[in-house]
């Protein structure tokens, strides 16, 4: 694997919905949680990208970090 670019940055996750159909919308960013990309994974494809990505979870509705990504 190629090494990461910014690797000394924080890598956000925010989970949007945990949809029925298995699927998890979420938002990624890299550095700043309040600027991110949108995205959709099945769980267990949200699962290992977490745990590559080696994020921290947030909450912006009340600014604070959440334990489960």
């Amino acid at each position: 694997m190629p090494d990461p670019i910014a690797p000394d940055l924080t890598r956000w996750v925010r989970v949007i919905e945990r949809r029925p159909d298995g699927f998890v919308e979420f938002a990624f960013s890299i550095g700043d949680p309040a600027l991110a990309v949108e995205l959709i994974l099945p769980e267990p494809a949200f699962t290992a990208f977490c745990a590559e990505q080696r994020v921290r979870t947030w909450n912006l509705n009340d600014h604070r970090e959440e334990t489960r990504p």
